[in-house]
């Protein structure tokens, strides 16, 4: 059995935690994992923040998965971790923290901003940023407290029963460690193992080394490690002026290797640990694992690491350090002492040993059953999208599913369309805000996904939080470059394609999409769960370029049209009122005028068709700009066609688009690039049942029925115009084929889309 454990992996990315305690102490449990006697393996998802540094390859290999989001559907069971709950925001996690059936457990350091607030919690910013971590660190089931001094501490403030925690410690990091059979003679030093906070208080050991003449006749050194500044040395070496210490025989370390820290335990004569506080005491550990002796300030988490209360001091008591560190390091009987009774305190924190405590915890906590979940209640889902009036085929399309999914779900819909519109049975709550994502009530939360302006509040939230999310665009160029920013697409291009991508290619693909390379989709891929796409083209790509699954929804036809409307009589009479004689073949290219849509050859390919006798009118049912208008009217010009082609100085009215569809012989839908994306157009003339000539990438992303007749993809004017001969020659221009066009239906219609829907986000 497997148990899928999702993992807060923020403090490996942040240089403050990465290499400090706080990462080293995750790596250590996470490298490790559960022993496979136990019979269970892990399947380990880790949740990053895309805002901060990536990870390195071998905290990477940690993770089986990685996601930007921590957002899990409906039904998907997993052990929630929390690596570090009390340093990074528990908001991109809450969805989590808020779930009944996702057992949640915290890794606990300390409580010293709590303890020290006029040290740590200066601000009322950081006063409040560290209070709400406290408030959510309630609602963890199961907690990992670093030493048992923490665990008293969070039992004492959030009233924790100790049966929820389960105390690890601390492992010596193996590179700490000295290898098998080696010794080494003391040298004529005294370490301090420190760091630039006041807590760590080298002031009592420079105190007391400072004061001990005895120690200063013997040459014996005081060597200070943690990397300290320069104006802090100027400090700690006037509190070792002021005590009487020789300047010569204080020494500050600059920042030393695993390496380098561990010859100097094993070459020391003792370490002191001279903290105020702390939360566990890893130079205690680290010096006994390498035989050094060690002194320690009597804190509560040190304490507990050392049984005899001869090895302990008061932290504000130089004079007893000093006389205790004359007595290990002159006498060497005392040292032989306590060396002996510190030799075995490292053994209990190899990682072995605290690996093995934290995850037998982690099993049994992965391993208890769920709540009992209630059959029979509508689920709850959370839909965010544009919705009419918005000028959006998107919106159009969310309003459409919104219907036959209001009738399976209970829907609550967020919009930032002005005066938006909803079907019956549909609720709208308001504007797109994080209540969708935080509110523990909703089962799933739907995010719309599109290349335009209407979609960016869904956007930033899907990206902060998570979804799952129907991305309706198959590239989203336009999107990131214009609405986000400029350096946001080079970034997101550079990052998806592994190497730099500069504004010249920027833009080089904006002027010929044929040259994209990268879609601008993998951090919306990246941030669902899942990400549903319309095109079985585009989830090949996701799939293949990115290394992460999708879900595939056929596009549903939305436009409708019944038997009567395209029957022979009524489309003569369509014809009649447009002014277009009986004998004319008709071809019409719907949608946006673009150069993309092969314009030319489809010129050449009505020259062709007339001159094998075919009185074709090409018709352009869709808006061009000026400059594509007036390059387009040359060609034609050029060609000999103005009185064989139609083209319309406005947007078509939707009667007037409709009319068209109904009117036509032949649609021609082409496209030069092959890049997954979806044609509403070519929708639009399978819902009207009407015969189409479609390059075969677009009619495939389309999943298009028979009667759209492919084209290879290197477009070639003579085989367009065969194409449209043949259609002409088995007469189907004349007659819809209505029976394929209602079994197309059957199978992809808005309530089977609803039914996906549902079982995608884990609510079938």
């Amino acid at each position: 059995m497997t148990i899928r454990m999702i993992v807060d992996g923020r403090c490996l990315q942040d240089p403050d935690y990465a290499t400090r305690g706080v990462g080293q102490h995750v790596r250590a449990l996470l490298r490790y994992r559960c022993r496979e006697a136990t019979g269970r393996s892990w399947h380990l998802t880790g949740v990053l923040d895309r805002e901060l540094p990536p990870l390195s390859q071998a905290d990477e290999d940690l993770f089986d998965e990685r996601r930007t989001t921590a957002y899990l559907p409906s039904g998907q069971r997993c052990v929630f971790l929390s690596t570090s709950p009390m340093t990074h925001s528990p908001l991109p996690v809450a969805r989590l923290l808020m779930r009944p059936d996702i057992p949640r457990a915290a890794i606990v350091y300390d409580f010293i901003p709590h303890d020290l607030p006029q040290r740590y919690l200066s601000s009322q910013k950081i006063r409040i940023s560290y209070t709400t971590c406290l408030i959510w660190l309630r609602r963890f089931d199961h907690f990992f407290p670093i030493s048992h001094y923490t665990s008293r501490r969070l039992q004492e403030l959030l009233n924790v029963d100790p049966r929820r925690c389960s105390v690890t410690g601390v492992s010596v990091r193996e590179s700490l460690l000295p290898p098998n059979g080696t010794t080494t003679m003391p040298d004529s030093f005294v370490l301090v193992v420190g760091g630039g906070d006041p807590r760590k208080n080298p002031e009592v050991a420079i105190a007391a080394h400072g004061g001990s003449s005895r120690l200063a006749a013997a040459g014996v050194r005081l060597l200070i490690a943690g990397g300290y500044p320069e104006f802090m040395q100027q400090d700690l070496r006037a509190v070792h002026e002021r005590a009487g210490g020789r300047a010569d025989l204080l020494h500050f370390l600059p920042k030393v290797s695993d390496e380098e820290l561990r010859a100097c335990y094993t070459a020391a004569l003792c370490t002191i640990a001279p903290s105020r506080i702390e939360g566990f005491s890893i130079p205690i550990v680290e010096a006994s694992a390498n035989g050094c002796p060690v002194l320690a300030s009597d804190c509560a988490a040190q304490a507990e690491l050392l049984d005899d209360p001869e090895d302990l001091f008061d932290p504000n008591d130089s004079e007893t350090l000093r006389r205790r560190l004359e007595q290990v390091v002159l006498d060497p009987a005392a040292r032989e002492q306590i060396c002996a009774r510190q030799a075995d305190t490292w053994r209990r924190f190899t990682e072995e040993e605290v690996g093995e405590r934290f995850w037998e915890a982690m099993l049994r906590l992965g391993s208890a059953p769920g709540p009992a979940v209630l059959r029979g209640n509508r689920p709850r889902i959370a839909f965010l999208s544009p919705l009419p009036p918005a000028p959006s085929g998107v919106a159009d399309y969310s309003f459409a599913t919104l219907g036959p999914l209001s009738a399976r779900a209970d829907v609550e819909v967020f919009s930032d369309t002005p005066g938006a519109r909803v079907p019956q049975g549909a609720q709208l709550v308001g504007e797109t805000t994080a209540l969708a994502h935080l509110h523990p009530r909703f089962d799933a939360v739907v995010s719309v996904i599109g290349n335009s302006h209407f979609h960016r509040r869904e956007f930033d939230l899907l990206m902060r939080y998570g979804s799952a999310a129907i991305a309706h665009d198959a590239r989203m160029l336009d999107f990131y470059r214009f609405l986000l920013s400029e350096e946001r697409a080079l970034t997101a291009a550079s990052n998806e394609l592994g190497r730099t991508v500069d504004r010249d290619l920027l833009d080089k693909w904006c002027n010929d999409p044929g040259t994209l390379e990268a879609l601008f989709l993998k951090e919306i891929a990246q941030a669902s769960n899942p990400m549903i796409v319309h095109s079985p083209v585009t989830k090949d790509f996701v799939e293949k370029n990115y290394n992460l699954t999708c879900s595939l929804l056929p596009f549903v036809p939305y436009r409708r049209f019944d038997r009567q409307e395209i029957s022979p009589d009524a489309r003569a009479a369509v014809r009649r009122k447009l002014g277009i004689p009986d004998e004319q073949l008709v071809v019409v290219s719907f949608g946006i005028v673009h150069p993309v849509k092969a314009l030319n050859e489809c010129l050449w390919a009505m020259e062709m068709l007339l001159s094998w006798h075919f009185p074709v009118q090409l018709v352009l049912a869709g808006h061009a700009t000026r400059s594509i208008a007036k390059a387009f009217l040359r060609e034609v010009r050029f060609i000999g066609l103005e009185k064989h082609v139609t083209m319309f100085d406005k947007p078509l009215t939707d009667p007037e688009y409709r009319e068209w569809l109904v009117a036509a012989d032949v649609a021609l839908q082409l496209r030069t690039y092959q890049l997954g994306g979806l044609s509403g157009a070519i929708l639009d003339c399978t819902a009207a049942a009407l015969p189409t000539v479609a390059n075969a990438h677009l009619a495939d992303a389309c999943q298009a029925p028979s009667y759209v007749r492919r084209v290879p993809d290197a477009i070639s004017a003579v085989l367009v115009a065969e194409a449209i001969a043949a259609i002409v020659a088995e007469g189907l221009h004349l007659r819809r084929p209505w029976t394929e066009l209602q079994a197309l239906l059957e199978a992809r219609n808005f309530d089977v889309y609803a039914d996906g829907l549902l079982a995608a986000v884990g609510c079938g």
